[in-house]
This record gives structure tokens, C-alpha cells and sequence, in this order.
């Protein structure tokens, strides 16, 4: 496999994984502060990571630099954050 660690921006709440000689996919859906989505897969072994996530890779240090679209959020004491993620596999069905 191809090395890959990418952090999406924009992400709009609905990713789809196929695995076409599986007949398999997994949707992933995500709501609240997910707004950006991680993919990571290590060169030359056979698995990789999705994940929907609140802020950006390396928030802390881009936001000290003044960004303010990392997701960073800092919360007062008592104050809660809610979110929600959906992960739903599935067999699909073959075709003919």
C-alpha cells in the first residue's frame, strides 16, 4: 500500500468504504463537531485507519499560530460537547 496521513477538511458527515472483492462496506457517518476526517495507512502493510475527528492534526500549535479553522475548541469547566458517530457495516449482495 501507498503511505498516506491526511487530515480532510470540509468534511461533510458521510464517508463509504468498499471492499469490492469482499463484497463488504462500511458507511460512516458523523454528526456535531466532526468536521474533518483522518486517513492513515501505513506504507506497505495491509490495513489503514479512518476516522471522522473534531479538529485538525496538530491543533494546538496551528492555533498558537493564529488559525482559527482548526476545530480547537476549549471548554469552561462544566461545559459539555456532544457528538455523535455512526459506523454500519454491511455484506453487499451479489449482482445478476
Amino acid at each position: 500500500s501507498v503511505p498516506l496521513d491526511n487530515c480532510y477538511t470540509g468534511w461533510r458527515g458521510r464517508a463509504e468504504i468498499l471492499w469490492p472483492e469482499r463484497r463488504a462496506r462500511l458507511t460512516m457517518t458523523a454528526q456535531g463537531p466532526f468536521t474533518f476526517f483522518v486517513v492513515y495507512t501505513p506504507g506497505g502493510k495491509d490495513f489503514f485507519c479512518a476516522e471522522p475527528v473534531s479538529n485538525a492534526t496538530d491543533t494546538v500549535n496551528l492555533a498558537a499560530q493564529g488559525r482559527d479553522d482548526t476545530g480547537l475548541r476549549v471548554l469552561a469547566p462544566g461545559e459539555r460537547l456532544e457528538a455523535l458517530t455512526s459506523f454500519a457495516p454491511e455484506f453487499l449482495q451479489e449482482r445478476g
